[in-house]
């Protein structure tokens, strides 16, 4: 017989200094106060404590469910005694209803939101957040074992946690991407000189920071590494944008070609090496880096379509920033190839934003 989590009793609180109470099971008429965090069933790796003692439900010889809802307690990652979980009898096991779990996850998210936006001093504020978005993914997975297809409220519980793990996403890749910024300003800066070097400074700084992600559970580490991989192609397509390089001689254009080809393999290799499945994202650069080496205009339109219908989210306005760094074009030959963009670049949806999320000065 399929049952529903043991829900236990959660202090207002969660920021607070307080014993930590015992979990006794609900009366016949339980309420579900909040705000709460989720812990899952199974040790968290930020955790020292060992797995829970789990007394079944006297009509179930297992709880089925990848999640429960513990009390929350000042310093979840401080070792505590283990707890004693009293089993339900069947007339007062509560059920987790859609409208119940709709309603349980915005008030979630609202505890969430309270945590993130004051307790970023917290020692532990990192590990916490990781520990969340952990749990969203069991909830999640139970709510697609378990809730119809047809259920109305099932959309909006599942956008619910993707807002929240998105929202966990930003917080832990902002120092990331601030930290990259700099470092991406030396391309121009350098003319792409010791492009090689630039690049190697870019991929030492995003590995350290990968490292902490590592006790994401997978299809949540896969969808933050999949962020990353985005967020450093764009960032090189953002200094390819900038009109600061303007090269007159096929010679210089086929070295700079070279440079974007190299770093492009390097940071694909980086990537699918910490489990990127982002592959739509490496022909970009390469391709880029084909229409600088090309001279012949027929051959540059082709490379454009190509382009184009790759990452059907490009327009004239980054194509011509991009076509800055090809100073040997004439105006006619400039115009010819934006408009070939715009023939080629019909209301195709790109299957991902890459250039649509570019600002072109």
């Amino acid at each position: 017989m399929s049952s529903s989590p043991p829900l236990l009793p959660v202090h207002p609180s969660p920021l607070s200094p307080l014993p930590r109470p015992s979990l006794t099971p609900f009366s016949s008429s339980p309420s579900i106060p909040h705000p709460f965090l989720l812990f899952p069933v199974h040790p968290s790796p930020l955790s020292p404590l060992p797995r829970p003692s789990l007394t079944p439900f006297s009509s179930s010889p297992s709880i089925p469910h990848p999640f429960l809802l513990f009390p929350v307690h000042p310093s979840p990652l401080s070792p505590l005694p283990r707890p004693s979980l009293t089993p339900f009898s069947s007339s007062l096991r509560p059920s987790l209803t859609p409208f119940s779990s709709s309603r349980l996850l915005s008030s979630y998210k609202d505890a969430f939101e309270d945590f993130k936006e004051k307790s970023k001093k917290h020692r532990h504020y990192k590990p916490i957040l990781i520990a969340n978005v952990n749990n969203c993914w069991n909830f999640r997975d139970y709510l697609e074992k378990n809730m119809a297809e047809k259920d109305d409220s099932k959309a909006s519980i599942l956008s619910t946690l993707s807002d929240i793990e998105n929202t966990v996403f930003e917080v832990l890749l902002q120092q990331l991407f601030a930290q990259l910024k700099p470092i991406y300003k030396k391309f121009t800066e350098n003319k792409w000189d010791s492009s090689n070097e630039i690049m190697n400074e870019i991929i030492k700084t995003t590995s350290k920071h990968i490292s902490d992600f590592r006790t994401l559970k997978d299809p949540s580490y896969h969808a933050i590494v999949e962020k990353i991989h985005a967020r450093l192609v764009k960032e090189y397509i953002v200094r390819l944008l900038k009109r600061k390089v303007s090269l007159k001689t096929a010679a210089q254009q086929q070295n700079l070609a070279q440079s974007i080809s190299k770093n492009a393999a390097d940071l694909e290799a980086f990537c699918t090496s910490h489990g990127s499945q982002a592959t739509w994202l490496n022909s970009a650069l390469p391709k880029l880096a084909e229409i600088i080496r090309l001279q012949d205009l027929g051959a540059i339109k082709i490379e454009v379509a190509t382009l184009a219908k790759v990452y059907p989210d490009i327009r004239k306005r980054h194509l011509e920033a991009f076509l800055h760094i090809k100073a040997n074009l004439s105006r006619s030959e400039l115009k010819s190839i934006l408009g070939y963009l715009a023939d080629s670049t019909a209301s195709t949806p790109p299957r991902a934003p890459l250039f649509s999320s570019i600002n072109v000065s």
